[in-house]
C-alpha cells in the first residue's frame, strides 16, 4: 500500500469484532511509531500495550465513574455537556477493542530548557515540541495499522479520568493518548474533511 493510500483510507473505527491481532503486527505498528521525527532525536515516547479483558474492563469502569461524576456536577448547574455525553461511547469502545495502547511522554526527555516561549498552553516549550513528536508517532502507527488492515481509534477521552488512570496503570510519564486497535465492523465511509480553501492561504 502506498503512503498516500493509507492516509486517505485511514478512518476512525468505533465498532470492533472480537478477533485478536497477532503480536508481531502490534509490534510492527508500534515500531512504525518509533520512526517518527523528534526534537534532537530524543524519542520521547513509551507504549503500554493492554490486551487483558479484565484490565480493559477496569480502565473502562474508571473512565465511566469519572464521566458520571462530571456529568452529575454539570447537570446540577443546568449544563448538559455534549462532550461528556459523547465520551460514554468511549467506555464501550475500550471494553470492545481487542488491544489498547497507551502512549506516554517520558518525563526524562523533558528536563531541558525553557526559553520562555509564550505558548497559550500550560507546558514548557520543550514539552510542547515533544508532544508534537508523539502526535507524529501516533499518526505513523495509525497509518501502519491501515496498511496491515487493522482498524484504529485515537482516544483522547482518557483525560476525563487522567489522574485515576495514571494511578491504576502505574506507569511513569505523562499519559498523552490511547489507541484502540482491532478489526472493525464499521461500514461507513470516512468522515469528509474541510477543503484546502478553508484551511490554508498564501501570503
Amino acid at each position: 500500500m502506498k503512503v498516500q493510500d493509507a492516509i486517505y483510507q485511514r478512518k476512525s473505527t468505533r465498532r470492533f469484532t472480537k478477533s485478536e491481532i497477532a503480536g508481531n503486527i502490534i509490534e510492527e505498528i508500534i515500531a512504525a511509531g518509533t520512526q517518527a521525527p523528534s526534537p534532537k532525536n530524543d524519542q520521547p515516547w513509551k507504549f503500554l500495550v493492554i490486551k487483558s479483558i479484565e484490565k480493559k474492563k477496569r480502565i473502562a469502569d474508571i473512565l465511566e465513574n469519572q464521566l458520571n461524576r462530571i456529568k452529575s456536577k454539570y447537570i446540577r448547574q443546568g449544563n448538559y455537556r455534549e462532550d461528556i455525553i459523547g465520551a460514554f461511547e468511549t467506555v464501550r469502545i475500550i471494553k470492545e477493542a481487542p488491544t489498547l495502547i497507551f502512549v506516554y511522554l517520558d518525563f526524562q526527555k523533558c528536563k531541558g530548557h525553557d526559553d520562555g516561549v509564550r505558548w497559550e498552553l500550560n507546558a514548557k516549550d520543550i514539552e510542547c515540541t515533544h508532544i508534537m513528536a508523539i502526535g507524529a508517532a501516533i499518526q505513523n502507527m495509525l497509518l501502519m495499522a491501515t496498511e496491515k488492515e487493522v482498524n484504529s481509534l485515537w482516544i483522547a477521552d482518557i483525560f476525563y479520568a487522567y489522574n485515576e488512570l495514571q494511578a491504576y496503570l502505574g506507569e511513569e510519564g505523562c499519559m498523552v493518548a490511547a489507541i484502540a486497535l482491532g478489526y472493525g465492523m464499521d461500514i461507513g465511509k470516512k468522515v469528509s474533511r474541510r477543503g484546502l480553501k478553508e484551511v490554508m492561504k498564501y501570503i
